[in-house]
Formats: structure tokens, sequence, C-alpha cells
């Protein structure tokens, strides 16, 4: 297909490309689908505008392709989280493979984008007390968005608070980006063993120079993902414990980075739950099981 092989060309000539395609845009949009259900054109679902591209992907993806009956411009409708986070789609909407390995990447990357989002966010906050931290980790609207003749726009806007905001905000347009980690070593520095294997991450976040563009933020992608996830189930789960012990840590002095080392580590568990308290929350669980089909 004489596209994708112009496209395959700007991915060979583009050095340090930070996404899994380069697209192609149409001159054009087109209506949406014809035929669609009247749910999906109502104001009780979003809808993601499918940017007009065509995608070179690479190899741990494949080739992508339109799905049945829909076309580049065409409006797609749903409820899931990622309509209301961004503005476009590469070729087709995120199912639940892509979810499942956008969640993957964000496993290994976690404890990295909570040490960017908290350093980026308490250099914000007006003071280091819990509540000034709290206010930041919030990240609500300062002022309510007009509305835009594009009603997906609007509604990525009015919901841009949080993770949502956060993300794109503090990491991805900062130049932040979900890559395949390519310098992974040994534990002696040298040839990595078995068990180097399995605790290498496949996924890191690296930064890079240059300007991103803010479409590249808007569009759904498995790695621009990877970080909201990350940030979800750090940032967002545990804010108010986050800011309680920040708070507590840097009015001691010290150095913030270890303090907030420590608070994604420790606080946000972005390493996991330590196996002895896990142990622990099993037995309680076998316990209060145990009672209660004990009780008559």
């Amino acid at each position: 297909f004489r596209l994708e092989a112009r496209v395959a060309e700007r991915v060979a000539q583009a050095p340090g490309n930070l996404r899994t395609g380069v697209a192609l845009e149409a001159p054009q949009t087109r209506p949406p689908m014809a035929g669609a259900s009247g749910r999906f054109r109502s104001a009780a679902f979003t809808a993601l505008r499918l940017s007009c591209l065509l995608v070179f992907a690479l190899a741990r993806q494949g080739p992508l392709t339109y799905p049945e009956g829909v076309g580049p411009g065409d409006a797609i409708g749903g409820a899931d989280g990622e309509f209301f986070r961004y503005k476009h789609v590469l070729v087709k909407p995120p199912d639940d493979e892509d979810r499942i390995e956008s969640l993957k990447m964000a496993e290994d990357v976690k404890c990295h984008v909570c040490q960017v989002i908290v350093t980026n966010l308490l250099m914000r906050a007006e003071s280091d007390s819990e509540d000034h931290i709290m206010d930041q980790f919030d990240g609500e609207l300062t002022e309510i968005p007009e509305k835009a003749e594009d009603m997906q726009e609007w509604r990525v806007a009015i919901n841009r608070k949080g993770c949502n905001k956060h993300f794109k905000d503090e990491v991805l347009l900062q130049g932040w980006a979900v890559v395949e980690c390519t310098d992974a070593r040994g534990s002696d520095g040298g040839i990595l063993t078995s068990s180097d294997i399995l605790r290498q991450p496949k996924f890191c976040l690296r930064k890079f120079a240059g300007t991103v563009k803010a479409k590249d933020v808007e569009t759904y992608h498995v790695d621009n993902e990877a970080v909201f996830r990350a940030c979800e189930h750090t940032v967002a789960k545990y804010a108010q414990e986050l800011a309680a012990f920040l708070a507590e840590r840097l009015q001691d002095g010290g150095s913030r980075a270890v303090a907030i080392a420590e608070a994604c580590r420790d606080v946000a568990r972005c390493e996991g739950r330590p196996k002895k308290e896990e142990r622990r929350r099993r037995r309680r669980r076998r316990q209060g099981a145990d009672d209660s089909s004990g009780e008559l």
C-alpha cells in the first residue's frame, strides 16, 4: 500500500521517534458513520474523532486497521475513561487488549512516573503544608473552559483534572515517554542472568529533547495511557496519605528527592505491597471468613 510505504520511510528518517507510529493526515474529515445508533450520537456519550491517519505500526503491535464500517474522520462514541482524556485515536478505538497492555507497561514505570509527578507538583505548591500539597494532587480546574465547537474538545477540557491533567502536563508535555528499556545490565554490571531477567522491567520512562506536539499528547495510545494508569495507581490512589507523609517529612528538612522516592515507594506502594503485609492481610481475610462461617 503506497501510503504505508511513505510512512515507513518517515519512520526510518526520524531519529528518536517517541511513538509507535507516524501519522499521515488526510485533507478533510467525513461526517459520523452512517447508521450509527442514536446512543452514540447522544450527549450522554462522548465522541472521539478519529484522526485522519494511516499508521505504520512497529513490530510489537503489528498493522492497524479501521473497524468495519469506520473510516478516517468518522466520529465514534463510548463511555470508557479514554473518551474523557483524548481528542483523537489512531485508526481504531482502544479495546481490552490495549488496556491490558497499558496496565502492564504502567507496572514497570509507575515508580518513576510517581516521582516525576510529585516532584513537579511540589514545586507548584504554595507551601509544604498538607493542604497545599493536596491542592496540587487534586488538580482541580482553575476556571471553567468555554464551550467549543468541537464537543469532544470541550469534554476533554472539562475533565482535565487530577491524573487526567497530571499525566499530560507533568510527564508527556515535559518530554517524558514510555519506551522499551535498552540499557539493561546484570546485577554485576555484565551479562544478564535468569534472575536479573525476572527483575528487569521491559518498559522504562525516558526524557527526550525537543518540542512535544500537543496533538501527540491528545491522541490515545497505549504508551500515553500507561502514564495515566501509573499516575492513577499511585498519586491518585494514595493522594491523602502522600500529602500527609510529605508534609511531615519536608518539615524536618533533608533531601526532597529522597523524601519523594520514599513516599512513592512506601506510601504509594509503587513497587507493590510488601510480602509480609500481604500474607498478614490474607490471614486476616481467612480468619474473618472462618469467624463468619461459625456464626449461627
